[in-house]
């Protein structure tokens, strides 16, 4: 399942073998017997249909009927015994034919063992009350049922597998459905007992389900699906985990609220990380059910809570901090710190989302003065991960780098990979602000990895938009397009309109940059509607910048200027809060203004992006981030050099006083 769920899974249909491949199979599996005509050799590939097992197990049957004498060597085809029309028509005739002919004894043992699936021991086949030894499984072995395996995961005991999956199955069909829930409990029961002694119980959770329910013991098997799905996740195996977890909740009573509660809170991680959006829809609202039907603070704190998360993975940040100022009043009350820190910490992204920095800075603070009392490390991951938007939202960097470095830190510690993965994508982000654009690169290229490795659809999504950006701030229009295009059919089941805006707007800066303005005023145009419709000002305003550039080279003056002032006007009101660009916001209006003759505003324009820019610099401790912050970042670039000009000072001069 995790294999399928891959982004760089393809799925390749292997058509049925040509006669003349599979005439080179039978041949090849015939290499040791003499004188096979040429037309015995013609009906097996007839028959065999381009199946290569199918062609495998003829020749058994053939082995079988002692129509090829192993005895000799080599090996010989006795002609008098071949007889066409006894051959079966289908493989599944076949198999069954085959298994026919064992004795009693032989298919008792081969049934049992089919009970395990395709992997069984000789220990658990005496506890289903089969007595058979190694001598008599040799002779099955001989016949290519079955094989005996080199080592075994129990210590003292012989581990066998069939042949294949489609002879186990085969033989699985053979046993009376009657019998089958009595012998699958006697499994289970072994296979628990056999797999704590050598304490690996964990990895047996999925199959321990599977035999108790085939048992009819749903109850017991809802526990150990609920386990199997535990273990998945911790193993970063997604896909199977949130199929554990489904056969939990439908296995599990209608009137059984507890063990509901408990999936449906492991499951929405699962479905999270998945982007599955209309499953979480269902699971969120049926955990609020379930919190009126406990009626407890602490169970209405987690239900608000992940309910918060939800309507926020949808860009819908104002109904999110309703959402989690919910959450934190029943967390107060129940004395829940963990869930009162993450929806605080969690509030703090929505805000600064919503460009509300005095809001966002309120929450930062309630959140890192209480993240020292977290008793649970990924929580407190979590906590500084979200914490750090504030500080990369005001242009504290360094503040912002090192919340980030110790997220990443304690989630490599607890083998968190999606937890890894967000830090390291944060990171990348940082870097990218900076203007160290190949170590941006890397860090995202390692988010990546890790996020497709999971089959974390939306965190691919995130990191796949910070890759397009990255391209395009190095003039890299190819591979930023083919990012952007990636990051948007991934994002089309997600439902979330913040992520769409954003590759409107990473894409329309691509198109600017290659020079196709018009292209890129519709991808800024469709970025403006949701950044509006969503009630995200500054990300608008970021926009209205871009359009105002765009209209400008295309000679629109009063158009360009019509958006300048809308841009002005929220600067001088509002200053940067809420905008991803602001020092670009700053240079399109004095470049705007400049053009229409308004010398005076321009220059002011340059000299607040300066001080602005200036500010965000001194943020900044490491002096090599400042350098590059200041020089390699292409719009603090180009207002230098403004300021060079407006100061009246040669761009060398201008790097020694910063240097003084």
């Amino acid at each position: 399942a995790e294999l399928l769920s891959h982004s760089k899974f393809h799925l390749m249909d292997l058509p049925a073998l040509s006669d003349t491949d599979c005439r080179t199979l039978v041949r090849e599996l015939l290499q040791r017997t003499e004188e096979i005509p040429d037309d015995v050799v013609q009906i097996i590939v007839e028959r065999a249909q381009g199946v290569p097992y199918f062609a495998e197990e003829m020749i058994n049957w053939l082995i079988d009927k002692g129509v090829i004498d192993l005895h000799t060597e080599p090996w010989t085809f006795i002609p008098s015994l071949f007889d066409e029309t006894l051959l079966p028509d289908t493989l599944q005739h076949l198999l069954t034919t085959r298994l026919g002919s064992l004795t009693d004894s032989q298919r008792r043992a081969l049934e049992s063992a089919s009970i395990f699936g395709r992997i069984f021991w000789e220990e658990g086949l005496r506890h289903l009350g089969v007595e058979v030894g190694d001598v008599e499984l040799a002779a099955v072995e001989q016949r290519g049922f079955i094989e005996a395996m080199p080592t075994s995961i129990f210590v003292g005991d012989h581990e066998w597998r069939f042949h294949h999956d489609l002879m186990r199955d085969a033989t699985y069909e053979m046993i009376l459905k009657r019998n089958r829930p009595g012998m699958h409990k006697k499994a289970a029961t072994w296979l628990e007992s056999r797999a704590e002694q050598a304490g690996r119980l964990p990895e047996f959770a999925g199959v321990l389900g599977d035999h108790f329910e085939r048992a009819g013991e749903l109850s017991e098997a809802a526990d150990w699906y609920f386990r199997a799905g535990e273990r998945a996740w911790s193993q970063g195996a997604v896909i199977e985990s949130r199929e554990f977890y489904g056969r939990t909740i439908e296995l599990l009573p209608p009137t059984d609220s507890e063990r509901l509660w408990s999936v449906l809170l492991n499951r929405d991680k699962v479905l999270t990380l998945l982007g599955e959006i209309e499953k979480r829809r269902a699971d969120v609202a049926r955990l609020l059910e379930l919190a009126e039907e406990f009626d407890e603070p602490g169970r209405f704190a987690e239900a608000y809570y992940r309910r918060g998360v939800f309507v926020e993975s949808l860009g819908d940040f104002r109904e999110a901090v309703i959402t989690y100022e919910k959450a934190i009043d029943f967390a107060e009350n129940a004395g829940n710190h963990e869930v009162k820190m993450l929806a605080a910490a969690m509030s703090v992204f929505s805000y600064v989302r919503l460009g509300e920095l005095s809001a966002a800075e309120k929450f930062t603070g309630k959140a890192l003065d209480g993240v020292d009392k977290i008793q649970g490390d990924s929580a407190r991951a979590k906590i500084l991960a979200n914490v750090g938007t504030y500080f990369n939202e005001i242009g504290d960097l360094s503040r912002a780098a090192s919340l980030y470095e110790r997220a990443i830190e304690i989630n490599e510690r607890l083998v968190d990979q999606w937890g890894e993965a967000l830090g390291l994508s944060n990171l990348g982000y940082i870097y990218m602000q900076l203007g160290m654009f190949a170590q941006a690169q890397t860090f995202l290229y390692r988010a990546l990895k890790l996020d497709e490795g999971l089959g974390a659809l939306r965190p691919v999504v995130y990191t796949l938009l910070n890759l397009g950006l990255v391209a395009c701030r190095i003039g890299d229009q190819v591979g930023a397009k083919a990012f952007l295009a990636r990051a948007q059919t991934a994002m089309e089941p997600l439902g979330d309109t913040f992520a769409v805006a954003i590759s409107h707007m990473y894409l329309g800066l691509c198109l600017e940059d290659a020079k196709d303005f018009s292209a890129a005023i519709e991808m800024y145009l469709d970025a403006l509607d949701i950044y509006q419709d969503t009630g995200l000002e500054g990300n608008a305003v970021d926009v209205q910048a871009a359009l105002a550039r765009c209209k400008q080279t295309l000679g629109f003056e009063q158009e360009a200027l019509d958006h300048t002032k809308d841009v002005w006007l929220y600067l001088q009101e509002h200053g940067s809060k809420g905008l991803e660009f602001p020092i670009l916001a700053y240079q399109t209006c004095a470049s705007v203004f400049t053009a229409v003759g308004d010398e005076d505003r321009s220059a002011i324009a340059i000299e607040e992006g300066w001080n602005e820019m200036m500010s965000r610099a001194d943020n900044i401790s490491d002096a090599n981030w400042r350098k590059s912050f200041i020089e390699n970042v292409p719009e603090h670039r180009v207002l230098s050099e403004m300021w060079d000009r407006k100061a009246g000072l040669p761009a060398s001069r201008k790097r020694e006083d910063e240097n003084e």
